[in-house]
């Protein structure tokens, strides 16, 4: 009987440091009220899944934003530590700020589709993940923007943190020779087109 216990309580250790050593981490983002988790993937990688609102068209990623703008990547910025919310501990018994590590990137308008702000603005965009105190965090399936890069975002903006993309995937297009480039990121099979075109688009719907 002692060896049993002795057992059951050796295998109940190891799945508590199993799960202390993956280091799965719940967050709450109280803007979106969506559920993340950062786990390890390898030994320094950690790689982050969270749910996100997907739109089938166009038109509805649109209305969503609150911010529609084509715009150029002019910098894209050391990752950094972010607080984007609190969460109550139990063991602290108070509230205690939720951090994840983002890369931000800042963002020269060019047109403005929505949203308050006009052309020559610099807005700041945030993505999860980035090389940080020499652990690299990542999103799964994010498209991390590129400095020089063109694109159209759709964001969603914050009072006292920067924009985020609607999401990670279809919350920026690509732009190339004058070409806005869908890559099948909606239900419905949108064709690409120039960006007089998408103006025009936009402005119907």
């Amino acid at each position: 009987m002692s060896n049993k216990k002795t057992i059951i309580t050796v295998s109940i250790l190891s799945l508590i440091t199993i799960f202390t050593i993956t280091g799965t981490l719940l967050m709450r983002n109280p803007s979106k009220n969506l559920i993340a988790s950062n786990k390890i993937v390898n030994f320094g990688h950690y790689e982050s899944f969270a749910d996100y609102e997907l739109f089938a068209n166009l038109d509805s990623i649109s209305n969503k934003a609150r911010v529609v703008v084509i715009g150029k990547v002019v910098e894209v910025n050391k990752p950094q530590e972010i607080k984007i919310g609190e969460s109550f501990s139990p063991e602290k018994n108070e509230s205690v700020d939720v951090t994840d590590v983002y890369t931000v990137s800042d963002i020269k308008v060019e047109k403005v589709i929505k949203g308050d702000v006009k052309p020559g603005d610099i807005v700041s965009v945030k993505q999860r993940g980035g090389l940080y105190n020499g652990k690299n965090y990542t999103e799964k399936g994010a498209e991390y923007l590129v400095e020089g890069d063109r694109n159209v975002f759709f964001l969603e903006v914050y009072d006292k943190v920067p924009a985020s993309l609607m999401n990670p995937t279809q919350g920026k297009l690509k732009i190339k020779d004058n070409k806005i480039l869908f890559e099948d990121k909606f239900e419905s099979k949108i064709n690409d087109m120039t960006e007089d075109e998408f103006l025009l688009k936009l402005k119907k719907s």
